[in-house]
């Protein structure tokens, strides 16, 4: 099934979770989304949340529809084979923190210079400058220093009090999943995983009706592609065998 993304070709180079959630919505509208992972250091997503017979059940979702190749961007190899499969794509999704990407040789003026079209997309807490740029941010931080948190903790309670505000039951995860409501809109939906066997997700976030999305596959394992995207990129198996030993894919 196609979508209304098809043909538009994604590096995801991000983690938790921004990031790869913004690559997850492209793959699901039809984006042949490629998620790359350092050779021997697993995107941190793989150990977040509940697994299931030792298989992270968060990573099937976030990186479902996703195509998996291992490259190591900080060694030098690694780089150039990143800028060739660059020059192919339309978009870039990264969250290193400011800098990173700059010290190995892959800033926008590199990139641009390589594929003018390229869109280049940075997701971090405080932006790619000011004071506050390098440090690590997650949501719960952006609500305290947004004055959210205390909001909600008194003024906005003592404010829904006074209105009678609307209320909802506190769910356990489970009931979520068989709430009518849940049920009727397909919010969450069953898929095969080559593991797990069905496995129950978020269906796509929004569905327009002439080209709904789809879920066509779920997180894959570790590189499990990356044979596959090297040679559609014009590596021979002898390349991909010396960048194997170099340490770069």
């Amino acid at each position: 099934m196609t979508g209304p993304l098809d043909g538009i070709r994604v590096l995801d180079v991000s983690t938790i979770l921004a990031g790869p959630l913004v690559a997850q919505i492209l793959g699901d509208f039809g984006a042949d989304v490629v998620k790359i992972e350092h050779p021997t250091k697993p995107d941190g997503m793989r150990g977040h949340g509940l697994d299931k017979d030792g298989h992270p059940l968060w990573w099937t979702m976030v990186s479902r529809n996703k195509r998996g190749l291992t490259l190591n961007l900080g060694n030098p190899d690694g780089a150039e084979v990143f800028k060739r499969l660059v020059a192919d794509v339309d978009v870039v999704v990264e969250n290193f923190r400011p800098g990173t990407f700059e010290r190995w040789g892959l800033g926008y003026d590199v990139l641009s210079a390589i594929n003018p079209g390229l869109i280049l997309l940075r997701v971090n807490g405080f932006g790619q400058t000011g004071p506050y740029a390098t440090r690590p941010a997650f949501g719960t931080l952006v609500e305290s220093m947004s004055g959210f948190a205390h909001l909600t903790g008194e003024e906005v309670i003592a404010a829904f009090e006074d209105a009678g505000a609307a209320v909802a039951p506190v769910y356990k995860p489970s009931e979520l999943l068989d709430d009518p409501q849940v049920t009727a809109i397909e919010m969450v939906t069953t898929v095969d995983d080559e593991d797990l066997g069905p496995v129950r997700m978020q269906n796509v976030m929004w569905r327009m009706g002439e080209s709904p999305g789809s879920i066509r596959h779920t997180g894959r394992a570790h590189g499990a592609d990356t044979d596959e995207i090297l040679a559609e990129s014009g590596y021979s198996a002898e390349e991909i065998a010396r960048l194997r030993e170099v340490g770069a894919v």
